[in-house]
């Protein structure tokens, strides 16, 4: 059996070759889309070995089922063969951000930049397109991480002219996978009634007459996979037949593909049903489990599990889907207990011990919490906040506190990943049962944060004095409660003297014992002492900016640094003003914030437009608005507008 032999698809392999060559010189997208066993899976090793021959460094990721909850996997896939080939030329902070991601370092004591571990991905293909055109090739993106997504769908969206190409297979778009798949479609159609008789030939040895042919051309709609399974159903009869006869198999597939399960030994389905389970199986992995290789060599035999290295696969995700489906309810918890036991990353570990929990247990919930809190300092806020989800559901109902406070940080991770909504709901839940005081305060806080920067920042203002009337004698709560008040304030821009009443207080609350919030709160009243007229308040400036070193966690524009910029700008020190905003320019291109760069953009195209320099100013509109326009930011875009209109009237362009 030839197993690269493309049958059927001329137009399709040319296509391909098409694609190969354009990604050899410059940006190029493909994306194969078809039904399940369309065919996609061997058009798109086509499309591999057509880029490998024209010289280009092929990045491969096949994603799986059961990867899609993980953190990272595809990007592990992709970049962990090459990584040391590039290190050197990441930033640093990139470089330890995705080796964390990727389980290659242990995560630090506070949570990873999930935006740095997206920087560190378009560094790397950067990296490696300056060397040899790089094909990133993933097939069944359905499956795709969220994690993986996210950073994939971010460098791929900065990146113009390098030789670098996109070849995915898809199945069907998900929210994880619409970011990637956007460029030319190349439709999988169904196979003709002479390329299903040449794929039965070539694959089975299986020479049907026509009417028969036809019958499960039709039955099979051309659909590679189904065609073939159709075919070795029709092998095992003794005799073919009879036009009146229904052909020996389900309509279904799943049934299909069980009627073929069938036919193994009990020791290799329950072998498959372990390599079906795992998100990412291996040779070794599988031994440790206790599955050996004669169990597996049936499944090999009849390729209903292929191998690559020692990595193993099902054939097609709904083999693995029916092995799943045959286990009765106590089986799959049997199973997944035993996978808990051997599974080397914490995160499958705890997701194998919640889908062997029969209802709520302390133990499933604390290792689904460490694992959420472990997914969160390798750069994975999404995976944490669907962790906890999972953590809240496995938690007795007396545990109270251990609830509230999962819900809590699922809503902070939620609204951190940009999912207000989520968060607002979890918070407002909270918030209902919550009696008056200083938790209550704490829950009124953080659903003005959530208001603050993901629904509508004016209803903050309420929320945060809720909070300062709840929070009694308790100093942190106060501070944390006048620090969003003087926030949403700020914002707001009615009484800069009450937004340096509630900063004042914040500090004088936060004291040297909580650095970060003093940081800001100095910040904001030293830029509101100035917008008073009370002139450049340079003491609290001195403050502010020694306590810099302690908000390098924080988003770049709530850095002391970023209010200097502001206010510098304020009184004519335009070059003070435009060094500061550089650097944080450039730290928030290190750090992967697309809303703080755009802001940054915007500030330094008005500093510029102040001091005649127009050219540099509309350079910094323009490259604001194009991450803006890309990242669907448009309040941003609205800024940005606004200022290459006035930068424009400056020019005398008035129209």
């Amino acid at each position: 059996m030839d197993g690269d032999a493309v049958i059927g698809r001329d137009e399709e392999l040319a296509r391909l070759r098409v694609f190969a060559d354009a990604a050899a010189f410059g940006r190029a997208v493909l994306v194969l889309e078809g039904e399940a066993g369309a065919g996609k899976t061997t058009l798109w090793r086509a499309g591999v070995r057509a880029a490998r021959e024209r010289g280009s460094l092929v990045l491969e990721a096949r994603p799986a089922a059961a990867e899609a909850r993980l953190s990272f996997a595809a990007v592990g896939d992709l970049l962990g063969p090459v990584l040391e080939d590039v290190a050197d030329e990441l930033p640093r902070p990139q470089e330890s951000a995705l080796r964390v991601a990727l389980l290659l370092d242990e995560p630090g004591s506070a949570p990873a930049a999930e935006h740095a571990v997206s920087a560190a991905v378009l560094a790397a293909l950067r990296a490696l397109a300056a060397r040899r055109p790089v094909v990133v090739a993933i097939d069944d993106v359905q499956w795709l991480d969220t994690s993986s997504a996210g950073a994939l769908a971010y460098a791929w969206r900065r990146l113009r002219d390098e030789p670098i190409g996109l070849l995915v297979a898809l199945r069907a778009e998900t929210e994880a996978a619409a970011a990637l798949v956007e460029g030319e479609r190349l439709p999988v159609a169904p196979l003709t009634l002479g390329a299903v008789h040449r794929l039965l030939r070539t694959r089975l040895d299986l020479a049907l007459p026509r009417p028969l042919l036809r019958r499960v051309h039709d039955a099979s709609g051309g659909n590679p996979f189904f065609a073939l399974e159709l075919g070795r159903a029709l092998r095992q009869r003794k005799g073919l037949p009879a036009s009146t006869e229904p052909l020996p198999v389900p309509d279904n597939l799943l049934q299909l593909v069980g009627h073929r399960l069938a036919r193994l030994p009990d020791a290799t389905r329950e072998a498959l049903a372990i390599a079906a389970a795992l998100a990412r199986p291996t040779l070794p992995l599988l031994a440790t489990a206790g599955v050996g290789e004669e169990a597996l060599a049936p499944a090999f035999r009849s390729h209903v599990l292929e191998v690559d290295g020692d990595r193993v696969r099902l054939a097609h995700p709904l083999l693995a889907a029916a092995v799943h489906d045959a286990l009765d309810a106590a089986a799959r918890r049997s199973l997944h207990r035993r996978l808990a036991a051997v599974a080397v990353d914490e995160e499958e570990r705890a997701r194998h011990l919640a889908l062997a929990a029969d209802g709520p247990d302390d133990a499933v919930a604390a290792a689904l919490d460490e694992a959420a809190e472990r997914a969160a300092r390798r750069g994975a806020p999404a995976a944490a906040a669907d962790l906890l989800a999972l953590s809240r559901r496995f938690t007795p109902e007396d545990e109270d506190e251990a609830l509230r406070r999962r819900q809590r940080r699922e809503a902070a991770y939620a609204n951190l990943i940009g999912d207000p909504e989520r968060a607002r709901t979890l918070l407002e839940e909270l918030r209902a049962s919550a009696p008056p005081g200083p938790v209550r305060a704490e829950i009124l806080a953080e659903l003005g944060f959530v208001h603050l920067y993901g629904v509508d920042w004016r209803s903050g203002v309420a929320l945060y004095r809720g909070a300062l009337d709840d929070a009694g004698d308790d100093d942190r709560v106060r501070a944390e409660a006048e620090l969003g008040l003087a926030a949403v304030l700020d914002l707001v821009q009615d009484d800069v003297a009450e937004v340096i009443e509630h900063a004042r207080r914040a500090a004088e609350l936060a004291g040297p014992w909580r650095p970060k919030m003093l940081a800001q709160a100095l910040s904001l009243q030293a830029k509101n002492e100035l917008l008073a007229g009370r002139g450049f308040p340079a003491s609290l400036v001195e403050r502010a900016l020694a306590l810099e070193p302690v908000t390098l966690h924080l988003p770049v524009v709530h850095r002391p640094s970023d209010f200097v910029a502001f206010m510098l700008a304020l009184v004519d020190d335009f070059g003070g003003a435009l060094d500061r905003y550089e650097a944080i320019r450039g730290a928030a291109l290190e750090r992967g914030e697309e809303a703080p760069f755009v802001w940054t953009a915007a500030r330094m195209a008005q500093v510029e437009c102040l001091t005649g320099a127009w050219d540099r100013a509309l350079e910094h509109v323009e490259e604001g608005l194009e991450v803006a326009v890309q990242a669907g930011q448009e309040a941003n875009e609205a800024v940005l507008l606004a200022t290459r209109a006035l930068v424009e009237a400056h020019r005398g362009r008035e129209d």
